[in-house]
């Protein structure tokens, strides 16, 4: 059996919104908040989304693997990063 794939899928990531969440969240928790970004932040992109969530306040990011990390790192990114998996 055979599938015959027609359409592509894709996601627009708007960084300014998870800027303004980022923002919205710290004025509610008032904590330290961590930016999970494993799995590529979900395939919208764990460098520019980590990059958006640390601009606007997020203290940390979480990755799942070393590599995730790594990934981060060579991006210039210098934040406490917590390996989860």
């Amino acid at each position: 059996m055979s599938i015959k794939i027609t359409h592509s899928t894709w996601v627009n990531v708007n960084l300014g919104a998870i800027q303004n969440n980022v923002r919205l969240l710290l004025k509610q928790a008032r904590t330290p908040v961590m930016a999970i970004v494993k799995a590529n932040a979900y395939g919208h992109g764990a460098v520019p989304v980590a990059r958006a969530a640390l601009e606007a306040g997020v203290t940390w990011c979480g990755v799942a693997r070393p590599s995730e990390a790594l990934e981060l790192r060579q991006a210039g990114l210098d934040c406490p990063i917590l390996l989860l998996g």
